[in-house]
């Protein structure tokens, strides 16, 4: 069991749960310039967020394949164009649920990408070392869960 890829993915869960979608609504009530502190202050912990993601990703060895990383680029161009405006905190929630994957649509994702893979791959060796990765991800997820 690969101990600093169990303890990435703790990191990621409880970050998941920190950046709960059901609290923005409490968090945007104040000043505007409260507003946009929180609202930059979320965006960084997004940043810490994906790049988390990233890591583990490259720690199953699937490194190539891309996580949302377009839509930080989005959520800081609202910030800083629209960071004033109303529909700022909208449209910035808005692109956080669809960063902010639940644990188990992210493994989901994980999977479907290494099979996807595996399926259009005819090496032997990448056949092999694609299954190991699916064990992997199925061990340390079924270590999560408990």
């Amino acid at each position: 069991m690969d101990l600093d890829l169990l303890q990435d993915t703790e990191r990621l869960a409880h970050m998941s749960d920190t950046l709960n979608l059901e609290d923005n609504a409490n968090k945007y009530l104040f000043s505007p310039a409260t507003h946009i502190m929180f609202l930059l202050k979320e965006y960084e912990r997004l940043r810490e967020y994906v790049k988390l993601q990233e890591k583990i990703c490259c720690s199953y060895g699937i490194d190539g394949m891309l996580l949302p990383s377009d839509i930080l680029k989005r959520m800081r161009d609202v910030l800083f164009y629209f960071g004033s405006h109303e529909s700022a905190t909208y449209m910035f929630c808005c692109l956080k649920a669809e960063l902010c994957y639940e644990q188990e649509e992210f493994f989901d994702d994980i999977m479907r990408r290494v099979e996807e893979r595996l399926a259009s791959c005819s090496d032997a060796t990448e056949q092999a070392r694609l299954i190991e990765i699916c064990f992997k991800i199925r061990r340390i997820y079924s270590v999560f869960q408990k």
